[in-house]
């Protein structure tokens, strides 16, 4: 687990509504958890071109395997679930 830092200018969430709480997001952010007895890593990591990539990375038969967003959490989320 790495909880990154909030370099200048920090990136902010995305606005589902006028009056959503924005968060900033970490650059290095790395975190394990487990979903449906899988474990998985979940990172973020700023771009040079100012994006913030999010990335799922998770192990199946020895092999590691990744998917990643530069639009959102939500986005990369919903790739792994079609994976």
């Amino acid at each position: 687990m790495s909880l990154g830092h909030y370099p200048t200018p920090v990136k902010l969430t995305q606005k589902n509504s006028k009056d959503c709480i924005q968060y900033q997001i970490p650059d290095n952010y790395s975190i394990e958890t487990e979903v449906s007895k899988m474990k998985i890593r979940c990172e973020t990591k700023y771009q040079p071109n100012g994006k913030v990539r999010f990335t799922i990375v998770w192990k199946e038969n020895r092999s590691e395997w990744s998917i990643y967003s530069d639009r959102s959490a939500t986005s990369v989320i919903n790739a792994f679930l079609k994976v």
